[in-house]
């Protein structure tokens, strides 16, 4: 069974195939199989689009950019109606802590992307930071912007 977050319960559509638990993807409406990172992933999916309204055709999930030759995936993107990234979501289990890390791994997707904040999570701890380019620093934020806040 998965582990409850600090996130809002996700109506999710669960199935078991033998051993193996597939849910339904809220954006990509196919079964994928359920990991601990993807039961994240799809309650973070949740979040943004019913409580901060971010609308579902600007979010990219497993987003493909290739760095110094190779191919990572960030987990999720969020866009603005200008296609421009505005923020990075990294997920991981939520018995992977949210570390340095976590931070560097975003934050060098970040140097192909230029978005504007990173949210670091294990859907239990949550790392929101915004990347404030004319003062030259990072900021940490307790809270995940609105989309008509960006």
């Amino acid at each position: 069974m998965m582990v409850e977050l600090n996130l809002p319960v996700a109506p999710l559509k669960l199935s078991k195939s033998g051993e193996a638990i597939h849910v339904v993807c809220l954006l990509r409406k196919k079964k994928i199989r359920l990991t601990p990172e993807e039961w994240v992933r799809q309650h973070v999916i949740h979040f943004v689009t019913a409580f901060r309204n971010y609308p579902e055709g600007l979010i990219k999930i497993e987003h493909g950019i290739n760095i110094h030759a190779l191919f990572r995936r960030c987990d999720l993107v969020l866009y603005d109606r200008k296609a421009n990234s505005r923020i990075i979501v990294e997920c991981k289990a939520p018995n992977i802590s949210v570390s340095g890390l976590t931070f560097d791994q975003a934050a060098h997707y970040n140097q192909h992307l230029d978005a504007d904040y990173l949210f670091l999570t294990n859907g239990i701890e949550h790392k929101i930071f915004k990347i404030d380019r004319d003062g030259k620093q990072l900021c940490q934020l307790e809270d995940l912007p609105y989309f008509e806040e960006l």
